[in-house]
């Protein structure tokens, strides 16, 4: 396999206070290292672990807190489709890590030693905030036709699409 460098970047606002009846903020993992400041860019070498290991670290620590342990339970309820969270409970919902695709575990370095890097993303809760679906195909003229073909009322939708000719090369 020839070597590649791997150019990644995210241009995400991050919210970190919650205001009632405002939509929520997106965040995403894995964070910088902390001498690089704020950079979004991640930016891997197949070849060297060295450019890629604190990335999956930081994906496995932030992770450690979803696993249902006793510690935490009674900070977690089981949440899907049928037993929805209540905007107003104060829990988090647990959900289960085994349907992530088997490229996105940490069996396998969330794709960063293929060059192929896995990103999670998280809505930061607003408590009261509750996601309202498109009626009737009124979808707006920019989501894309993808979102729009296949459209579930019942997910919230993020597309990541590049800011510049370099983001559109390199995303995905």
């Amino acid at each position: 396999m020839a070597r590649r460098n791997q150019l990644l970047g995210f241009f995400v606002g991050t919210l970190t206070v919650a205001v009632y009846g405002q939509g929520p903020g997106l965040s995403f993992r894995p964070n910088q290292p902390v001498d690089r400041g704020n950079s979004t860019l991640i930016y891997i070498r197949t070849d060297s672990q060295n450019t890629w290991k604190h990335w999956v670290d930081d994906i496995n620590e932030y992770l450690a807190d979803y696993q249902l342990t006793g510690a935490n339970r009674e900070h977690l309820r089981f949440c899907d489709f049928t037993h929805p969270l209540d905007p107003d409970e104060n829990k988090t919902c647990f959900f289960s890590l085994d349907p992530i695709a088997n490229d996105c575990s940490a069996a396998n370095n969330f794709g960063y030693h293929r060059g192929q890097p896995c990103i999670l993303l998280k809505l930061n809760r607003t408590l009261g905030w509750v996601p309202e679906p498109y009626e009737n195909g009124s979808f707006p003229a920019k989501l894309p036709k993808h979102i729009q073909d296949n459209y579930d009322p019942r997910y919230v939708y993020i597309s990541c699409e590049g800011e510049n000719a370099a983001d559109k090369e390199n995303v995905g």
